[in-house]
């Protein structure tokens, strides 16, 4: 009903925008009576325009005001985690920052909208209604991840990457399995090429050793697989699991069978 009454005083305010330029073109040839009428035509328009405007503009200040009294609330972001987690989404952080992984959410307070980052990629939305903006991020979270992952190609470019980076933080021409390698190497090496990096971003990277670290029997045939765990936080990969826990992770082993 609000949209057809919008509709309609932009149809009437169009017609005195018409009205006032026929009279300023055709000025000098108006005849009296004619001239007369349109321009009590618009009067009539501006003044009604002027009344619903007035109600209008009270009726979206107070539409902004509870917008903005609705993130700021305490509970806000608690209705937001539940939201996406109803959209089976993981979840973790807290406002006004969160790791949906492998996107990035950040609650923009100041100008009111909700910044959806992927790497370098972002998208940003102004549907700020919990429900609403949980439905929006979990469309684009399918459109990210959607066929991106083969778990055995994955673990057989983690093999060859260890394989080559153990050998050279070790300085040792035969690979020592079971010897740890850092992540962020591991990384370095699957995305040498500056292109690769752009596309495969960090954040991909640690969503998909998640779904590895999930897997049941993670390695692959002949090649055990284990993740170590980082004392130090700033030394750390964050990967969040599918029920939204954070796990701190250093460094990659392989293990070869009948060389444990």
């Amino acid at each position: 009903m609000e949209k057809d009454k919008g509709s309609q005083e932009i149809k009437r305010f169009k017609r005195m925008v018409q009205i006032l330029g026929e009279v300023q073109k055709k000025e000098g040839e108006w005849n009296w009576k004619e001239g007369e009428k349109k321009l009590k035509e618009a009067e009539e328009i501006f003044r009604d325009i002027s009344a619903s405007w007035e109600t209008y503009r009270e009726e979206q200040a107070l539409r902004l005001q509870g917008l903005r009294s609705m993130v700021l609330a305490p509970e806000y972001g608690k209705r937001l985690e539940e939201e996406l987690k109803k959209n089976q989404l993981a979840v973790a952080g807290s406002f006004p920052e969160y790791m949906v992984p492998p996107l990035k959410l950040v609650i923009d307070t100041a100008n009111m909208e909700i910044r959806v980052m992927y790497g370098k990629k972002k998208k940003v939305l102004y549907a700020l209604e919990p429900e609403k903006a949980a439905r929006e991020i979990a469309q684009y979270w399918q459109k990210i991840t959607r066929g991106r992952f083969n778990r055995e190609e994955f673990v057989q470019a983690l093999l060859a990457a260890y394989q080559y980076a153990n050998r050279e933080v070790y300085r040792e021409k035969e690979v020592l399995w079971g010897r740890a390698v850092p992540l962020e190497t591991i990384y370095s090496i699957l995305t040498l090429h500056r292109g690769f990096r752009r596309e495969y971003t960090r954040e991909q990277f640690m969503f998909d050793i998640a779904r590895v670290r999930e897997s049941l029997g993670a390695g692959i045939a002949g090649y055990r697989l284990e993740f170590g765990y980082a004392r130090h936080q700033e030394r750390a990969m964050v990967v969040i699991d599918s029920q939204g826990r954070e796990h701190r992770l250093k460094s990659i082993n392989f293990y070869k069978e009948g060389e444990e």
